[in-house]
């Protein structure tokens, strides 16, 4: 399905942008929330790009 290529394709834009957002994050300050709300997004857009591509292989339906 050309969907779900376009979710892989997400799944790594995102990974790639959780690299960059450790490349550049401030570890002097490394528990501040700051930090973490950067990295929070894309590990969350993550999680809903695999789910939903497991309930179109499941469910055949887009």
């Amino acid at each position: 399905m050309i969907s779900n290529k376009v979710r892989y394709l997400l799944i790594v834009i995102f990974g790639i942008l959780i690299i960059i957002e450790f490349i550049f994050m401030d570890y002097d300050n490394f528990w501040s929330w700051d930090n973490w709300l950067r990295i929070l997004a894309p590990v969350l857009m993550i999680i809903a790009m695999v789910s939903s591509i497991k309930h179109v292989n499941k469910h055949g339906e887009n």
